[in-house]
């Protein structure tokens, strides 16, 4: 049966994950040990397997993720705005709400599933839909958290450093100049990219082991949160492969991306910038333990309808 098939190809993303978040608990990381792994993702890891997968791609990089990135963004930004209206919030918590709903975790999670699904193709789709994303939090990010103009050049100028942006362009470069790497650099990029699953998927474990989850903080943040991230985020991307037209991988990689829970990074901006941290928190704590039932479905989803 086509559950049995999906269940099959999560639960190993699932036990990487569970045994993060285990050994977060057993070890007792700490938060710059979660920095130091983070840093190795950003900078060595993930730009390896990129700069190498799109060099070695024999297909033309598409624009529709970078699209459907940006429109599922705006749109999840804005019913979290109009809930955060309606239910009053002050507004560092109007700022957790709209962070959090704004920009998924489409690295970790969501590379992860295409990868896993979609193989090599799958993953550059969803790695375009990431990047679009994390430059958006870097340059939007920070007037949704309430910082002021120099957070937000700061933050246009740190997405300018993303080292996934240079490995992304110096991939196509290379790819279009239809140019070999040299055995040596190939073999390197092979060994450092191979790491990029394992090593994301147990640090995003350690860190969401860090998070405390209180019950009535849960009850009433995490409705609006869904609704706002993951029901509105999934109907986007819908409405934009309908209107598109969009098929196979490429329309199953936008649904399974627009769907994914809150990005463990709003926290970062959210603190640097005066958002509420621990409605941060426990939204993506909460939002990554619905994704264990959502995933699966969306997947399916993707499956019927593609």
């Amino acid at each position: 049966m086509l559950l049995f098939w999906v269940v099959g190809k999560l639960a190993p993303l699932f036990a990487l994950l569970a045994l993060g978040f285990l050994s977060g608990r057993r070890l007792g990381v700490d938060e710059q040990t979660l920095r130091d792994l983070g840093r190795l993702l950003i900078y060595l890891l993930v730009p390896a397997k990129i700069l190498l997968a799109i060099q070695q791609a024999e297909f033309a990089v598409t624009w529709e993720p970078v699209l459907a990135a940006v429109v599922v963004v705006a749109a999840s930004i804005a019913v979290a705005w109009w809930l955060a209206r309606w239910l009053v919030l002050p507004a560092a918590a109007s700022s957790a709400l709209m962070l959090g709903s704004g920009f998924m975790n489409a690295g970790s999670l969501g590379t992860s599933v295409a990868d896993q699904f979609y193989g090599e193709q799958g993953f550059l789709l969803a790695m375009l839909f990431y990047i679009t994303v994390q430059a958006l939090l870097y340059t939007v990010g920070p007037a949704l958290a309430g910082g002021g103009r120099e957070q937000l050049r700061e933050g246009a100028v740190n997405a300018l450093r993303l080292p996934l942006i240079w490995a992304l362009l110096l991939g196509l470069a290379l790819n279009r100049a239809e140019t070999e790497l040299p055995a040596a650099a190939e073999t390197s990029l092979e060994i450092l990219g191979g790491a990029w699953k394992p090593v994301l998927l147990l640090t995003l474990g350690m860190q969401l082991s860090r998070t405390r989850l209180e019950s009535a903080d849960f009850r009433h943040l995490l409705p609006p949160l869904v609704v706002a991230r993951m029901a509105t985020g999934l109907a986007a991307a819908a409405a934009l492969v309908l209107a598109l037209g969009l098929r196979g991988e490429l329309a199953a990689v936008v649904l399974i991306s627009s769907s994914m829970p809150s990005a463990i990074t709003t926290y970062v901006i959210g603190a640097h910038c005066g958002s509420d941290t621990r409605r941060l928190s426990l939204g993506i704590l909460g939002t990554t333990l619905l994704a264990l039932v959502t995933i699966p479905l969306v997947v399916l989803l993707a499956k019927a309808w593609v």
